[in-house]
């Protein structure tokens, strides 16, 4: 591997560090049967967004609030899937275009 390649793939490894480590949030709120979801950006794994948080999110997008409504927040699974296999088959085909053959 040389060192451009060396390169690569640190940069690749940082990537998956940091889309593992600050995920895309997606709100919810249920109320009577009906849900409503919002995207609430990216935040630190271990500091999901509060039902606060998301309750203002869903307000300032101009959604009725009901007082017996359930708000959450999740991992938007889908995105950080997609993220991932981007930053890797990326990295993987960068790698290859950077390959040298050693002449023998």
């Amino acid at each position: 591997m040389n060192r451009k390649q060396k390169i690569v793939v640190g940069l690749a490894v940082i990537l998956v560090m940091i889309s593992g480590l600050f995920p895309a949030y997606e709100g919810e709120m249920a109320t009577n049967g009906d849900g409503f979801k919002c995207r609430l950006g990216h935040h630190f794994i271990f500091t999901p967004p509060s039902s606060y948080e998301v309750s203002r999110e869903m307000g300032s997008l101009g959604m009725d609030m009901s007082p017996l409504a359930r708000f959450r927040s999740r991992i938007m699974l889908t995105e950080l899937s997609v993220q991932l296999a981007v930053i890797i088959l990326a990295s993987v085909g960068l790698t290859i275009i950077l390959w040298k053959r050693r002449t023998e």
